[in-house]
């Protein structure tokens, strides 16, 4: 049975991913998103980094309660978006599980993780569980349409459909804070890249501009 975010919309055609998508949904990851979102394009994504991030995404993917789907270009049924989901439960493991390859990136998702236990949704919220929204992304040459915003929309139709009341996201992009803003996201926490640091106290991504952030943010649905 088709879930209700799958079907067509303007150019594209959207459906949930399964496994027979990872492949590709990999490929086109380390293609854009790896390469496109700040913190990533700020610490420069190594081939060690992207296999940790590979390995990260995967596991989203592989759970039980599939909330990850993209946008296919209808005519050519190559990717145009993806939304990268999973459902957070009070009792799952906190740690950001990846392959370890990198120290860098090892620390920079041990920080973030830290990060987002700052706040506790679930008992701000008096719930046990909440839509995890991990990575958004669109190709460069289907931007400008109104993808992203398709892509969040029918975020909340699945999410809504599964019973669950509230979605997470901790965003890095202005451009989908912005989208945040506009779909009525609270903000819970937000610090900014230069304060994340490792085990050490070293800083993990000096390079980083005093703009670049990490804002999170909730929708009650």
């Amino acid at each position: 049975m088709p879930e209700i975010i799958e079907g067509e919309w303007n150019n594209f055609v959207f459906k949930m991913i399964t496994k027979e998508d990872h492949e590709k949904i990999s490929a086109n990851m380390r293609k854009v998103f790896y390469l496109d979102e700040p913190v990533c394009k700020t610490i420069g994504i190594t081939e060690e980094m992207a296999t940790d991030f590979d390995s990260f995404v995967n596991y989203i993917l592989n759970k039980n309660d599939n909330l990850s789907f993209c946008a296919l270009n209808k005519q050519t049924e190559e990717i145009a978006g993806i939304r990268i989901t999973c459902k957070a439960t009070k009792d799952e493991p906190k740690d950001l599980p990846i392959a370890g390859k990198s120290q860098k990136l090892s620390s920079l998702f041990a920080a973030v993780t830290k990060f987002g236990q700052e706040v506790n949704l679930f008992d701000i919220y008096g719930i046990d569980n909440y839509a995890e929204l991990h990575c958004t992304s669109v190709n460069p040459e289907y931007r400008g349409q109104g993808l992203a915003s398709e892509i969040y929309k029918r975020s909340f139709d699945l999410f809504r459909s599964r019973g669950i009341t509230l979605c997470k996201s901790s965003f890095t992009s202005p451009i989908t804070q912005k989208l945040g803003i506009k779909f009525g996201f609270k903000e819970h926490n937000v610090k900014n890249i230069l304060e994340f640091k490792d085990d050490n106290g070293c800083v993990i991504i000096p390079n980083a501009t005093p703009d670049l952030k990490m804002v999170l943010m909730a929708l009650k649905l």
